[in-house]
């Protein structure tokens, strides 16, 4: 893989973790401009990630993901729900973002072994 490609890679694997703290950051009880933040954080994160899946990639399950994730935490367009389900859904996303940077970071570790 080209360096042009290591980069983006790298990016995103920083962008992801970053997703992933901030939503782990929300199942504490937090100002309500924090939960804005992480609204207007997952929209451009998750922006950028659906761009990188479908455009550099040609992923288009991830791509699709992604970009139902940005929708639902749209900060522009909020959808409303109590706490009790927010709390799985920041969880639960958490989770897939961690599992998703470690699948990308060893597949990166191979890329950087490989040349």
């Amino acid at each position: 893989m080209e360096t042009d490609d290591r980069r983006y890679l790298v990016v995103n694997l920083i962008l992801k973790c970053v997703l992933s703290l901030a939503l782990f950051g929300c199942i504490f009880k937090m100002p309500y401009d924090y939960y804005q933040a992480v609204r207007f954080l997952c929209l451009v994160g998750c922006g950028w990630l659906t761009y990188f899946e479908i455009e550099r990639k040609q992923n288009y399950l991830f791509g699709t993901i992604t970009a139902s994730i940005a929708v639902l935490y749209n900060p522009g367009y909020e959808i409303i729900l109590r706490r009790e389900i927010w709390h799985p859904i920041d969880i639960g996303l958490s989770v897939l973002l961690a599992i998703w940077v470690y699948i990308d970071a060893s597949s990166l570790t191979k890329m950087i072994e490989e040349s």
